[in-house]
């Protein structure tokens, strides 16, 4: 008979949509996704234990690790003032958190990533004008490596990333 190994709740008082897993070496889960809650669970040291989003609705990424016996190892918001969902996370072979979505004007791009100017879509996308954004975080999630925005005038989102043994981001 199937039997999980892990079940849990993860969020806050309001929506939070988990959109992505995916598994490290040492057994972690990593979940990442968006969320409306202003007391979304984060940790201590990690990139951001506040939403940002003033978006109606509100809404910033999130990503969370977990042990293999379901405890928080640490989790953070990931967003700017306005509409933010992350759709997809991978590890690679250092550990690093490679993950990837959609993100308004105002998102925390790095200095010195190939896109940090916002390039947007249209206004009457419900979401509000949207790029797609990939990040590469720090394998405790206590900073970005680097955060590009990647999209031109349309309504660019990424729904998938993956990364290969020599570091390349591909993402979709």
């Amino acid at each position: 008979p199937y039997r999980p190994d892990l079940v849990t709740y993860l969020g806050g008082a309001l929506s939070d949509m988990p959109r992505d897993v995916t598994v490290d070496a040492g057994g972690n889960v990593l979940v990442v996704g968006n969320t409306e809650s202003l007391n979304f669970p984060t940790t201590p040291g990690v990139i951001s234990n506040s939403r940002q989003s003033g978006f109606d609705p509100p809404s910033d990424a999130f990503l969370t690790s977990l042990s293999p016996a379901g405890t928080v190892r640490w989790s953070t918001y990931l967003g700017g003032p306005n509409y933010e969902r992350a759709y997809a996370v991978e590890v690679d072979a250092q550990g690093f958190v490679y993950v990837g979505g959609r993100a308004g004007a105002g998102f925390p791009v790095t200095a010195g990533a190939f896109q940090t100017q916002f390039a947007g879509g249209s206004t009457s996308n419900f979401y509000g004008p949207q790029d797609a954004f990939v990040c590469k975080l720090r394998p405790d999630g206590t900073a970005r490596v680097w955060c590009s925005y990647f999209g031109v005038g349309d309504d660019g989102i990424a729904r998938d990333l993956d990364i290969d043994a020599q570091g390349n981001v591909y993402l979709v």
